[in-house]
């Protein structure tokens, strides 16, 4: 019996993710965040904190922005969050892309509203990936999964997710800094950020359907 190596990879794919969202599940209602905090807190004057936190980002934990912002100071934090985003957007790419690619170009074959969707999503790589991210609402992975799924260029959805990111990073950190310092500045830029990380992408949208709809009335 002859073996279907892209839809073998393929199934393997969906198999890391079901796994992957499980596990932050499973991490998040067991407070895990209480527990990492603190285990961070005790390495806090080891030198190779940074390197544990930075890969701390490869694995299924959410919010680690939010709890490296207890640990470290503001720029510290904001650096070692980017590079740790960035590491992770670019495995999962790459992964992505390797596993689940080569089933989807075959899939397109037999499906042209697939093939439409990725013709679209190559197309506006950069708007789309840079407004997925800054609406952080969608889960990171759900981002990658897109991306390493089409045929989009790295070089566009590199790009775009270190400017996508990087605002969100800020309101994290802005946020959880204002509590600890007691700063309503600080809380309000961060509030700012946030409102602005969930307008811009929702006003697009809104604009893109109205392209659509008046394209069809055309």
């Amino acid at each position: 019996m002859k073996i279907n190596k892209p839809k073998l990879k393929f199934y393997v794919l969906l198999f890391l993710i079901v796994a992957i969202v499980i596990t932050s599940l499973i991490l998040h209602l067991n407070g895990y965040q209480i527990h990492l905090a603190r285990y961070l807190n005790h390495l806090k004057s080891s030198p190779n904190l940074p390197i544990i936190f930075v890969l701390l980002y490869l694995s299924p934990l959410p919010f680690m922005t939010f709890l490296g912002t207890t640990v470290f100071p503001f720029h510290t934090i904001f650096v070692l969050s980017l590079i740790g985003n960035v590491l992770s957007f670019v495995i999962m790419f790459y992964l992505t892309r390797w596993l689940g690619r080569e089933y989807i170009e075959f899939y397109e074959t037999k499906n042209s509203k697939i093939k439409y969707i990725d013709f679209k999503v190559t197309k506006n790589a950069f708007v789309y990936i840079f407004l997925l991210r800054l609406f952080f609402l969608i889960p990171h992975e759900a981002v990658n999964l897109l991306a390493g799924l089409s045929k989009m260029k790295f070089r566009d959805y590199f790009i775009a997710s270190i400017l996508g990111i990087i605002p969100v990073i800020i309101f994290s950190i802005a946020f959880i800094k204002s509590y600890q310092l007691r700063d309503f500045n600080l809380f309000i830029i961060s509030i700012v950020i946030l409102a602005l990380c969930i307008i811009l992408p929702l006003i697009f949208i809104k604009e893109l359907r109205k392209y659509f709809n008046d394209k069809k009335e055309k």
